[in-house]
């Protein structure tokens, strides 16, 4: 049983994947925590996974688990705050804290918000002849309100938010940002990982003489691969070669799309990774791109900028990714692809010199090597605290 004056915390996750660094954030003094993974491919399912982790299945059978236990604790984590978890805050009583621990996708990808600005112009055109990407919002709500007769992601999100705390992320701009489309919670800073889990000990340098260009980080449309292709055709120089990692998007038709017009356009110049690596192999392939373009309209794949930044590579984003901003801000050296990759070209500026490289190192561990997490733990704890003081 727990001392009187311990936070019991409760966890709510969709991937058992980001367990470790959620278990090590939150191995905190006078903090107890339970784990509960929310399983989509299960019905009626509940299994304890070790003493403090619990697997329910995704459906009214593990959301009936979830509210009845949420008495026993005074603050819920959510971790991508999908459908389910919405309806769980929406639906608990208002003694327990309720945080948002944001990622991204749960706004871009479950609800129309940014749907308009999200595309290149070339994009747009492919999403003309693919119906099953351009009308998913309108898909999504017309499956849960018809056949599911459930609320659409969008309507959830709305009826949880009056009942969360605080939204979490470490990204003030981005939530903004967003906050221009959507009522937020207030915004509270942290950072979910620590610094050695993006760049890990023993960490080595791109290999700065090999001319081969990554392009996004998966097969998904948000990417704008089209947009991408016409920078990478003013390329002379042949014996430059190209990767794309599609290892993960659910649209195979996009995918199927995508790698015919590479193909046609660069022929064996380009190549795709198809199929997941281990982590140390994932390293070694980023290491042999000493160029990267990340043409994302919106924040994604933002571990893997910061990794490729750390270890020498030019990364070039959007000029509309709230991202590129961040990074400026904190003297990152970054480059908007719009305005600068085809002049990179013609002059051969492809790659970062020595001193950029060390510069960026020194202003990533910077960003994200830092104690501010402690200073939002403590407002945590003095907000739990003055709440058990009230109800005394």
């Amino acid at each position: 049983m727990s001392a009187p004056n311990t936070i019991r915390s409760l966890h709510l996750l969709s991937d058992k994947k980001f367990l470790p660094w959620i278990k090590r954030t939150f191995s905190l003094p006078n903090w107890s925590a339970f784990y509960i993974v929310l399983n989509p491919n299960q019905k009626n399912y509940s299994h304890p996974l070790e003493d403090n982790i619990l697997e329910v299945s995704a459906d009214e059978y593990g959301e009936k688990i979830i509210l009845e236990s949420l008495h026993q604790y005074d603050i819920a984590f959510h971790y991508f705050l999908d459908n389910m978890k919405a309806e769980i805050i929406a639906k608990s009583a208002n003694k327990i804290l309720h945080y948002w621990c944001f990622y991204g996708a749960e706004v871009y990808q479950q609800t129309s918000l940014f749907r308009n600005e999200l595309y290149g112009v070339y994009t747009k055109r492919i999403l003309r002849v693919l119906p099953e990407i351009r009308f998913r919002y309108d898909l999504r709500k017309f499956y849960y309100k018809y056949i599911l007769f459930k609320k659409a992601p969008v309507d959830s999100l709305q009826a949880a938010i009056p009942h969360i705390h605080a939204i979490l992320w470490y990204v003030e701009e981005e939530v903004k940002l967003i906050g221009r489309k959507i009522n937020l919670p207030p915004w509270q800073f942290f950072q979910f990982f620590n610094v050695v889990d993006i760049i890990p000990p023993g960490t080595k340098t791109t290999n700065t003489k090999s001319k081969k260009i990554l392009i996004g980080n998966s097969a998904t449309i948000e990417n704008n691969h089209a947009d991408v292709l016409p920078g990478l055709l003013e390329i002379i120089d042949k014996e430059y070669t190209f990767s794309l990692p599609m290892t993960y998007g659910q649209f195979a038709r996009y995918k199927t799309r995508i790698k015919t017009t590479y193909s046609r356009a660069l022929n064996d110049r380009v190549t795709y990774l198809e199929e997941h690596l281990e982590l140390d192999e994932y390293y070694q392939f980023l290491h042999e791109h000493p160029t990267a373009i990340f043409l994302h309209y919106r924040q994604q794949a933002l571990g893997n900028i910061l990794y490729l930044l750390y270890t020498g590579t030019k990364v070039y984003l959007s000029e509309n990714n709230i991202i590129y901003t961040w990074l400026i801000k904190h003297d990152i050296e970054v480059f908007k692809f719009e305005e600068a990759f085809q002049s990179d070209v013609s002059t051969n500026q492809l790659t970062l010199d020595h001193a950029s490289i060390a510069k960026n190192q020194q202003n990533i561990m910077q960003l994200l090597d830092h104690q501010r997490n402690d200073i939002t733990i403590r407002a945590i704890e003095n907000e739990i605290f003055s709440r058990k003081n009230k109800q005394k």
